[in-house]
């Protein structure tokens, strides 16, 4: 087979692969990818049934709208507690795999507000208390950026910003009547030495970690549970 009649068969596969590795980052979560199903690994299954929707959407303001409208109604209806993932902050994954994220904090916070608006109508209906996960990596990221640029400016100015938004939105979400969540990255990605413990503690403290519900972590990521609770 030549190398010109290959590439169409490559590229077929590669998108298959990277269709599979990026399926768990879809807005709308509760889809089947059973014909996705690797057998390495019983881990992967966990994608087909996820526990939150991702509110993920960030070309404009009110984006996330629609999904979280669908959401709510069916949690109504089912009289179950939805559960959220806010994930479209400025420079999201600081131009890692998941970059994107709302052009600036103004549209990022107008973005939230219409999230936490209708949050808050759901609440008033139902009585029923959604909770929301803020910002997968966001923290973890802004720390180890300022690690690995030795504190400069730069660094220094996104962690600023993302601990005093996500504070801002601790106070948003609460006001809507939702229970709020910080994550803190993965055992996969820190060493947690005492440093890193250190450095993650102080973030999270910052962040308004005493003014949330709790503390999630390995929200985007696989590790095993034992490694994480170790």
């Amino acid at each position: 087979m030549t190398l010109r009649r290959m590439k169409p068969l490559l590229l077929i596969t590669s998108l298959a692969v990277l269709f599979l590795l990026i399926g768990w980052t879809w807005s709308e979560r509760p889809r089947s990818l059973s014909l996705f199903t690797p057998t390495w690994t019983r881990s992967y299954q966990l994608y087909g049934q996820p526990h939150a929707v991702w509110l993920d959407e960030y070309k404009r303001v009110g984006a996330n709208l629609p999904v979280l409208n669908r959401v709510l109604k069916a949690a109504a209806q089912a009289r179950q507690i939805p559960e959220l993932v806010v994930y479209a902050i400025p420079l999201r994954d600081l131009g890692q795999s998941s970059e994107g994220g709302f052009a600036t904090y103004e549209d990022y916070l107008s973005d939230n507000q219409r999230n936490a608006e209708l949050i808050q109508q759901f609440v008033h209906a139902t009585r029923i208390h959604p909770v929301v996960y803020l910002e997968p990596d966001s923290i973890p990221l802004a720390v180890q950026y300022r690690r690995d640029h030795q504190d400069n400016a730069e660094s220094k100015a996104i962690y600023g910003q993302r601990i005093r938004v996500i504070r801002a939105l601790i106070t948003l979400y609460h006001n809507a009547g939702a229970k709020v969540y910080l994550e803190a990255g993965h055992s996969g990605w820190f060493d947690y030495g005492d440093a890193d413990i250190q450095r993650i503690a102080h973030a999270l403290n910052e962040a308004g970690i005493a003014d949330a519900d709790g503390l999630a972590s390995n929200v985007s990521n696989r590790q095993p549970v034992t490694g994480v609770l170790s």
